[in-house]
């Protein structure tokens, strides 16, 4: 297994600051092998052809897998890694990007069931957040970056506002059990965003510490 101060940490960094390049003849793979050979000279960084499960392979001991979009058959492939008896790789980095809010359930699903060890392989889910890909394409639109999460809490609470907005104004009659309800359901999902928030803090600090 790899450990700190070997090329592991260094991939992770790399991912984190890598930048997929729409308007350019190389794929995404290519892409990625040219800023890992910069970032690890004098270690062997190969691409590998899409039927196989990495596309980008570091030192022979590290996999690197694209999903771009996380789709149906991004999950389908990776709910049959439970299956193996060996994945051939010290460390397995599952990288997501350009994920659509309809796959995100997808995604949580699989870094749930597979962060961790598969088949003695130490496997990461790492994911290209939507901040960052709105950032890159300049667009600052709330629906763009927000999680489905974040973006219920944020229609909860307009509506919440504009309710008692109205019964204050006295112009609309005030439903106090509707109200409860959105109130109730407002703080529900308050807490299950803030319980993400905290295992992604708690996910990013052990990267660091890797």
């Amino acid at each position: 297994m790899t450990t700190t101060g070997e090329p592991y940490p260094v991939v992770a960094g790399v991912l984190e600051r890598w930048e997929p390049e729409p308007d350019t003849s190389m794929t995404d793979r290519q892409t990625l092998r040219v800023a890992l050979d910069a970032a690890l000279p004098g270690v062997r960084v190969e691409t590998r052809p899409g039927t196989e499960l990495c596309d980008v392979v570091v030192g022979g001991t590290i996999g690197v897998t694209l999903c771009r979009g996380f789709t149906t058959d991004h999950a389908r492939e990776f709910r049959s890694l439970e299956e193996r008896r060996t994945l051939g790789y010290d460390h397995l980095v599952i990288y997501g990007y350009d994920i659509p809010p309809a796959r995100l359930d997808a995604w949580r699903a699989s870094r749930w069931r597979l962060s961790g060890s598969v088949a003695g392989t130490s496997v990461e889910f790492l994911r290209r957040t939507p901040e960052e890909e709105a950032d890159e394409r300049g667009r600052r639109s709330l629906w763009q970056y927000a999680d489905p999460e974040t973006a219920l809490v944020v229609v909860l609470s307009a509506i919440t506002v504009d309710m008692l907005r109205r019964m204050l104004s006295g112009g609309a009659s005030f439903y106090p059990m509707l109200l409860f309800i959105i109130l109730v359901t407002l703080l529900v999902f308050g807490y299950l965003l803030w319980l993400h928030n905290v295992q992604e803090t708690e996910s990013a600090r052990q990267r660091e510490n890797a």
